[in-house]
């Protein structure tokens, strides 16, 4: 009886959450043409300007202006190129290579194992924030540069997990009986092994992009990100840190755009894991 509207529930809340995520997907996809002002240019004449329902507000300016006269809404629009960007191909080379380490060392074991063991220690125990200053440091602020950060940081969910999941994999029937055939190593890892896996890395790749939004809006906030003028979600919280009381809408609308994104991609990914993964259905609830 409760199995019927729990199933019904689920691709309705994945739709409530993938209409956000689209809609930043466009905005990021169409920024030159959605975007009605350049995101760079301002004008000192109409700084500070409040959002347009206000009493002081211009119908020019959706979302106000910002310290140096640029136009919030457009900033946001060209926002979602930087920060989808950096979250999608980010949690890409990270789940790529987690997903290749966690099988690896889940169905060799042996010496690979321990060395892919002590790799994910050594990432746990070091602090990302220690991590992304020093590389910033060196190689200075840039979109490649915070790629690699935001890439390194995300590897170990995957092949933590992709790691466990193959290890119980290889001692299945159809993995010996393959092994028992004559199957060569890489022939069962990506005909047998990596079938069975890639639903969990894909689970953990929707919530992994939010969780890298919030981390590179961080890095930009604290300086660390894409260099200016690249406007991105995080930059814009950080031009508006120093005008809370008098431009409250500098970093109220970023922020609600960062807080809507990431919470639509943990609900996507929690309704994900119930379509691929049909045994937790009945754990839930």
């Amino acid at each position: 009886m409760r199995v019927g509207p729990r199933r019904s529930r689920v691709p309705t809340l994945l739709l409530l959450a993938a209409a956000p995520i689209a809609t930043a997907v466009i905005c990021a996809a169409l920024a030159p043409l959605l975007a009605p002002y350049d995101p760079g240019r301002g004008d000192l004449s109409a700084r500070l300007q409040p959002p347009a329902w206000t009493s002081a507000g211009s119908a020019r300016h959706l979302l106000g202006t910002d310290q140096l006269g640029r136009d919030i809404l457009s900033r946001i629009i060209w926002g979602a190129r930087v920060s989808l960007l950096v979250g999608v191909v980010s949690s890409v080379i990270g789940g790529t290579v987690g997903l290749a380490l966690g099988l690896l060392g889940g169905y060799f074991r042996g010496r690979a194992d321990s060395v892919i063991a002590k790799l994910i220690d050594v990432q746990l125990a070091f602090p990302f924030l220690l991590f992304a200053i020093t590389v910033i440091a060196v190689l200075g602020p840039s979109l490649p540069n915070l790629l690699v950060i935001l890439a390194v940081s995300g590897w170990v969910t995957y092949a933590r997990v992709v790691r466990g999941q193959t290890l119980s994999l290889r001692e299945t029937e159809f993995i010996q009986a393959a092994r028992g055939l004559g199957c060569p190593a890489w022939r069962i890892l990506l005909r047998h092994v990596l079938p069975n896996v890639v639903s969990y890395a894909l689970v953990i790749m929707t919530t992994e992009i939010g969780r890298l939004i919030v981390l590179e809006s961080t890095l930009s906030f604290l300086g660390l990100g894409v260099p200016p003028p690249t406007p991105s979600w995080g930059m814009a919280l950080a031009d508006g840190k120093e005008h809370l009381i008098d431009g409250w809408w500098l970093a109220t609308f970023p922020g609600l755009a960062i807080m809507i994104v990431v919470l639509c991609m943990n609900v996507l990914g929690d309704g994900a894991r119930d379509l691929l993964e049909p045994r937790l259905r009945g754990r839930r609830g």
